[in-house]
């Protein structure tokens, strides 16, 4: 490398950072270890960021897990749903979207504390309406949307 003013690359060089052997194109790199120097495929793309997971609920009841954070559920029950939301199951700014696809209204239980309190409310009777809960503890969400008198 004669007249070169840069020295060739060198797997060992302090600061160097190494992926893995293999990746999927357009997945975002994760740290694999707390070196801060081995990359790995975190197996979420670029493209999926602030999306919501369109989940379809045909049950007469339903508990929210921690999977459900970010999602937006749509209630087709003809008869109605019993929304669970119980303690410390999601983090503070988790947040879910709750639709009345069916003509049977969303109600809630559970020992979460949500805010207005949901025991003489439900999703309206009409079909179209919904409603979000925002975590701001692991055992209270803000209730908003279209509610009415149970």
């Amino acid at each position: 490398m004669s007249g070169c003013c840069c020295s060739p690359f060198t797997p060992t060089a302090p600061g160097n950072v190494f992926g893995p052997a293999e990746s999927v194109a357009g997945n975002l790199a994760i740290f694999a270890d707390t070196s801060g120097k081995l990359l790995a495929d975190s197996g979420e793309s670029v493209a999926s960021l602030g999306r919501l997971e369109i989940v379809t609920e045909a049950n007469a009841t339903r508990t929210l897990t921690a999977a459900d954070a970010g999602a937006y559920i749509r209630f087709t029950n003809a008869a109605g749903c019993v929304v669970t939301v119980n303690n410390g199951v999601f983090a503070p700014g988790d947040s879910v979207l709750l639709r009345q696809v069916g003509a049977g209204a969303v109600s809630f239980a559970g020992t979460a504390t949500l805010t207005p309190p949901t025991t003489n409310l439900a999703i309206s009777g009409q079909q179209g309406a919904t409603v979000g809960l925002v975590f701001h503890t692991a055992n209270a969400a803000d209730v908003m949307g279209d509610l009415q008198d149970a």
